[in-house]
């Protein structure tokens, strides 16, 4: 267990945090909650979550021995799921509830009015703002998220900007060359990567209509983001069809081990026509993968043109396919960008580092609210 003295909450006497959030598949958000209430506990922290517990997310925190209570959030008014949490919360003796994504954000702050506790909200995505002003204190995951939450009228002073954190994984090379067998991907090829929902505003027919403009054989495109169920799908698989794609572009569906699969890539592209933070993008850097992405929303944030990625303009297949081609070209560049992107993102996207900032606003806020208590009584 770890210690952190500097903190004002002793180990003895830490916060208990329940977090709130309506998913039953595996994305940005979800990934970056499990990070996070894992490192709350490994240093003392009694966490808890209240969501469904038929859910992707549900099962990765028991994993880990983290306490789920299934709270159904069916929609945006369920009286019975408010109801839940709120027992929950006096039942455990909760002091501050974290909801994440809108619904989350809205069930954390009305279970925190009933019970008289803390709430805090996670903005993750750049077209989130409705009824996040309802909790005392919101996260925006990028400056590019917080503007947006400021544009539509929420107070500067309520914003805190918190990015996402990574843990860095450890490359293996005779794991790069199993992935690469496993997926028929010769050692003359070049394998492009994209890791995303497979929704249209993530930019898979950018990536198509490049990869057609390319006319490269010994060059393949992996598609790693859930299938089953999805109708973008099977509009994507008739895209690549119709491009004469089909035996360049390989679907692999939801993956668990998307890690060792980056290791086994060369290029990824994140074409996504509007992005809050892209955890992914930021997971492939930490690969050692150089990265080519849309000048969208958060990204520069993260990366800058030229120097640890390419940037292209939002939309522009043309740019990208001139982006994807000159990597291809130059492998020296691809290292040089590659490096550098891990370099940066080991220093500044830390599971730790995100870990840290999210306590210290906890006790900012508990320690705040305990001296209004105190002056009210």
């Amino acid at each position: 267990m770890n210690t952190l003295p500097a903190f004002k909450v002793s180990l003895e006497n830490k916060p208990s945090v329940t977090f709130v959030l309506h998913s039953h598949i595996c994305g940005g958000a979800e990934r970056h909650l499990v990070t996070l209430m894992k490192g709350l506990y490994d240093r003392g922290y009694r966490v808890s979550f209240c969501g469904p517990s038929d859910s992707w997310l549900a099962d990765q925190l028991k994993s880990h021995k983290i306490p789920c209570y299934h709270v159904p959030l069916n929609g945006y008014f369920d009286l019975y799921s408010l109801l839940l949490i709120a027992l929950h919360v006096l039942r455990f003796k909760i002091n501050l509830i974290h909801g994440h994504m809108t619904r989350g954000a809205l069930y954390a702050a009305w279970a925190a009015r009933l019970t008289g506790r803390i709430s805090v909200s996670t903005a993750h995505l750049m077209d989130s703002y409705l009824r996040f002003n309802l909790t005392d204190k919101i996260i925006a995951v990028s400056k590019a998220v917080k503007d947006q939450l400021v544009d539509r009228g929420i107070s500067d002073s309520k914003i805190e900007v918190i990015y996402n954190g990574i843990s860095l994984p450890q490359e293996d090379q005779n794991e790069r060359e199993a992935v690469r067998e496993a997926l028929d991907i010769k050692r003359h090829e070049t394998a492009l990567c994209m890791v995303s929902f497979l929704e249209l505003f993530k930019g898979h027919d950018l990536a198509f209509e490049a990869l057609h403009r390319l006319n490269r054989r010994d060059v393949k495109l992996v598609v790693i983001g859930r299938t089953e169920g999805v109708n973008h799908y099977e509009t994507l698989r008739a895209l690549a069809e119709r491009l004469g794609l089909q035996d360049q572009v390989l679907f692999l569906g939801h993956r668990e081990d998307v890690y060792r699969l980056l290791f086994g890539m060369d290029i990824f592209l994140m074409p996504s026509r509007r992005e809050a933070f892209s955890m992914a993008a930021v997971e492939a850097a930490a690969c050692n993968l150089p990265v080519i992405t849309a000048n969208v929303g958060g990204i520069p944030e993260v990366f800058s043109d030229g120097s640890n990625a390419l940037f292209f303009e939002n939309g522009d297949a043309d740019q990208l396919y001139q982006s994807i081609r000159r990597l291809l070209d130059d492998a020296a560049l691809r290292h040089q960008l590659g490096s550098k992107a891990r370099l940066s993102v080991s220093s500044r996207f830390s599971a730790s580092g995100m870990v840290d900032s999210t306590i210290a606003l906890y006790e900012t806020l508990i320690e705040s609210s305990s001296q209004t208590k105190v002056k009210t009584t």
